[in-house]
């Protein structure tokens, strides 16, 4: 996808569907001749800027409908450049109307994503700060919210602002070492306090990335697997929490051939449930990449819930499906409770919890305990700075390796343009998290992830 910056774009910002309202966003210098020619104001008054305006829209001499105005004047708005959104009655039929005598009259679709990268284009934003747009957009829990919004309001951003004026504050020391001659008598910073830096630097690239995992829980939500052999009731568990019925669920050993996945939220987290296929031994071939992708499902998960059918007695089969998941957060779950012959035992000596999928007796405590091991997990609160994109974490860990290398030079005592190159490279990848540094294909791959409108 590549965008163009010159000319004027327009696209509808509201979701598509009926609704009450529905708003049309045009950018660029040329938004208001544009807009002038489709929107007339009522008794003929002005048409000025951050006040609302009410007026028809017409097309061909024919009002489309009634319609409210704001005129954002550059540089004072969303993409710094002249903007003005449009609102007027939520149907689709209407809003494709008005849009396409926007095109007509000189306006150009916008791509999705692009009034975000003319902000950031415009510097108004920053990458960290685009990013977290989308993220605040598509948030499906409130902690997934406030993430956003913290990164949005610049709060990282000025994380990485402060790393990168530590990288250049060191490069310009270390040049002036290299400028000043030996034959000078002049340093502007020794071989001490040169590691002093390095050594500050790498803690605070270590600090930041030691914030991913929390970060990555709260962005892409707790990934909980339900686990245990085939019929131990995990697909009607699966039902019970998500309250809706969305596994088959069938009296046949190993109905479920392929893992599902759905989401949910409890409390303030996101939880991405995952019904997997049993597991045991078995020669059919697709029971078999079934059991294989189960596997997949347990190495990724973030809690397992084992599954025991409290109405038999665990077997070898349990028990070594249950080493599998060694190392792993998990609890047991005893499914089945409402059957004459359930007992609970203090089976692997784990703790564990009574339910019953069919009666729903028990699964308002499996939930609650479930969102308390989340909130045991990850701490937050909307002032922390946690680095929550895989693409961010991947640049500092990249980073960091440059900046042991040129720790490493400084102890062996080597000439500072050997440090100095690690330094850059590390300075450049910083860069390229916050659009300091121009990666296009970056910026296509951010932007073009975003819905039309923004």
């Amino acid at each position: 996808m590549v965008f163009e910056t010159e000319d004027t774009i327009a696209a509808i910002a509201t979701p598509y569907g009926r609704s009450a309202l529905g708003t049309i966003r045009i950018s660029g210098s040329d938004s208001f001749p544009i807009t002038s020619k489709v929107f007339v104001a009522r008794n003929d008054s002005a048409i000025t800027p951050y006040r609302p305006t009410l007026g028809r829209i017409l097309t061909q001499s024919r009002e489309i409908d009634e319609a409210l105005l704001i005129y954002f004047q550059k540089p004072h708005s969303y993409t710094k450049e002249d903007l003005i959104e449009i609102t007027c009655h939520g149907n689709p039929l209407i809003l494709d109307q008005v849009l396409g005598s926007l095109v007509s009259a000189g306006a150009r679709h916008a791509k999705p994503g692009e009034f975000t990268y003319r902000a950031f284009l415009n510097g108004r934003i920053d990458l960290v700060q685009a990013g977290a747009v989308n993220d605040l957009i598509t948030a499906d829990s409130v902690y997934q919210a406030e993430l956003a919004l913290n990164q949005l309001e610049g709060k990282l951003s000025r994380r990485f602002q402060e790393l990168r004026s530590g990288f250049i504050e060191l490069i310009s020391l270390l040049e002036g070492n290299i400028d000043f001659s030996e034959e000078q008598h002049y340093n502007f910073i020794d071989k001490t306090e040169t590691n002093r830096r390095l050594n500050e630097l790498i803690a605070q690239v270590e600090g930041l990335l030691g914030t991913f995992e929390r970060g990555r829980l709260i962005r892409e939500g707790f990934h909980v697997a339900l686990v245990g052999k085939p019929n131990v009731g995990k697909s009607s568990l699966f039902n019970a929490l998500l309250e809706e019925s969305r596994a088959i669920v069938t009296a046949i050993p190993g109905t479920t051939r392929d893992y599902l996945r759905e989401r949910m939220t409890l409390g303030n987290f996101l939880v991405q449930l995952l019904d997997t296929a049993g597991v045991r031994e078995s020669g059919e071939e697709i029971e078999q990449e079934g059991i294989r992708r189960t596997r997949q499902v347990i190495a990724k998960a973030d809690l397992i819930l084992f599954v025991l059918d409290g109405s038999g007695v665990p077997d070898d089969q349990d028990t070594a499906l249950w080493q599998e998941t060694e190392g792993k957060d998990r609890f047991i779950v005893w499914n089945k409770s409402d059957l004459s012959g359930f007992r609970e035992s203090d089976w692997a000596g784990e703790a564990s919890m009574r339910v019953s999928a069919m009666t729903g007796n028990g699964i308002q405590e499996l939930r609650s305990r479930i969102q308390k091991h989340m909130e045991e997990r990850v701490r937050f609160n909307g002032e922390d700075f946690l680095i929550s994109n895989v693409r961010h974490r991947e640049i500092l860990e990249s980073a960091l390796l440059s900046l042991r290398r040129a720790g490493e030079s400084v102890k062996k005592g080597m000439s500072e343009e050997f440090a100095m190159v690690d330094l850059h490279q590390a300075l450049g990848k910083v860069g390229e998290i916050t659009g300091d540094v121009t990666i296009e294909d970056v910026y296509q791959h951010i932007f073009s992830n975003f819905c039309i409108g923004k």
